[in-house]
């Protein structure tokens, strides 16, 4: 396996430290002397001077045989050309690294076969995506995004408060954006169809769009919605912000940037915007934040990030969010007592260890206190059949088919489905039909 990345920063070393535990050749290209330095000291990767804009740099590198190339420069235009570049020259597989959010055509911050590129990736949104992923995990045993954050699978626990309790799997209505996957009771993951009463201990397993998740919960439970308190108003705080307004009872945002909360507040509608220091106590207890259900703390800056939300946690915040941008020092938040944690450092790496090319288990995710797991499984992109359908697939008795995503956009499907190359198919699984699935899947021809 032989990888190109082409950008020495932050997330180009991130990545050749990641990505050289799984690949023979480990190639990264950067203008920077000083900066190829650091990583030759800390990493076993090779690295070369040069511009990977130019074709005689990639050349040299042998990008032609390259199995997967990924351009993370501080410049979109600049990873846009490389992996162009990159593409045409015979590059098996290459990814960009695109900032920019309006420059997304879908909210989950990954797109494919864009402008050349196998795949672009947008940091903020990964970052917002994985924030909303925590926020929801409050209510929920279990959340996990899929599919490029275009699905996500959850657990809801049947109580009291729940609306269907005592009646048939078959009346739960989750409107059209969700589907029951099925209801476990005693371990076992059953049909919904096959239960004549819901009970006390049941546990719903769900598939949603994740903006959609709270209204397909409203369904099931009577849960208000929470007062939420976002601090930094830039990409990332203006995209919460745009999901959240929409489901929360309450939502304020602080910036300390007027010009900033005033485009802001011309462009949420249902959002508080408050122009101050989200590290100051004083305005903290004057917007009453203690009340806050949760605050999210997404600023430019990992030190404002960490002090407002301790002094959040202080006062009284229960569920306390920070979006950290120095790789590696997530587990100190922790420790920290922060509640949860976004890493656009691992979330990228993430994404790209899901690209290289021949992979048939994208995902495995295992759902807490039973044996499932959620699996995502690729169909071969050298697939020839062209008239394959899921009902043609030998998914064993047991599992369930959630459903396929097709270029980012995720269907629910069933037997009847098309299936084509480079799909990706989401199934529930026990952990021991794991090995029974990868084989079939990787003998699709």
């Amino acid at each position: 396996m032989k990888i190109v990345i082409v950008g020495a920063g932050d997330v180009g070393s991130y990545l050749a430290k990641n990505l050289s535990q799984r690949a023979e050749d480990v190639i990264i290209i950067d203008t920077n002397a000083k900066a190829l330095e650091k990583i030759e000291e800390k990493t076993d990767v090779m690295t070369m001077r040069g511009n990977g804009t130019f074709r005689k740099t990639l050349s040299e590198v042998g990008v032609q045989s390259a199995d997967l190339v990924v351009g993370v420069t501080s410049h979109d235009n600049t990873n846009l050309v490389i992996t162009a570049l990159a593409n045409s020259m015979g590059a098996k597989r290459t990814v960009a690294r695109v900032d920019a959010p309006e420059f997304f055509m879908t909210p989950g911050g990954i797109e494919r076969g864009v402008l050349g590129s196998f795949a672009i990736v947008c940091a903020s949104r990964l970052v917002s995506a994985e924030l909303l992923r925590l926020v929801r995990k409050i209510e929920m045993p279990y959340v996990e995004n899929f599919s490029s954050n275009s699905i996500t699978v959850a657990m809801v626990d049947v109580n009291e408060d729940c609306r269907f309790i005592e009646k048939a799997g078959r009346d739960i209505d989750l409107g059209k954006s969700a589907r029951v996957i099925g209801i476990f009771r005693d371990g076992e993951l059953r049909n919904a169809l096959d239960l004549s009463h819901l009970y006390p201990g049941d546990k719903i397993l769900l598939t949603s769009k994740l903006e959609k998740l709270p209204i397909a919960m409203r369904r099931l439970v009577q849960i208000p919605g929470k007062k939420a308190v976002i601090i930094g108003g830039g990409d990332v705080g203006y995209q919460l912000a745009k999901s959240l307004q929409e489901v929360e009872n309450r939502l304020t945002l602080i910036d300390v940037d007027r010009r900033r909360c005033e485009f802001l507040a011309d462009n949420l509608d249902k959002a508080t915007i408050i122009h101050g220091d989200g590290t100051s106590l004083s305005l903290l207890q004057e917007e009453h934040v203690e009340m806050a259900d949760y605050t999210l703390a997404v600023t430019r800056a990992d030190e404002v990030n960490l002090m407002s939300s301790l002094i959040s946690q202080e006062i009284g915040v229960a569920n306390s969010y920070t979006l950290v941008h120095r790789p590696g020092y997530a587990h100190v938040y922790e420790h920290l007592g922060i509640k949860g944690t976004a890493s656009a450092h691992e979330l990228i790496s993430s994404a790209v260890n899901k690209y290289f090319p021949n992979q048939t288990v994208l995902t495995e995710s295992h759902i807490p206190d039973t044996e499932y797991l959620v699996g995502e499984f690729q169909i071969p992109i050298n697939l020839n059949s062209k008239s394959l359908k899921v009902r043609d697939l030998t998914i064993p008795p047991g599992c369930y088919f959630v459903g396929l995503s097709r270029q980012e956009e995720f269907y629910f499907g069933d037997g009847d489905s098309e299936v084509l190359a480079g799909d990706v198919i989401l199934i529930v699984l026990k952990k021991q039909e794991l090995k029974e699935l990868e084989h079939m899947f990787k003998k699709l021809k």
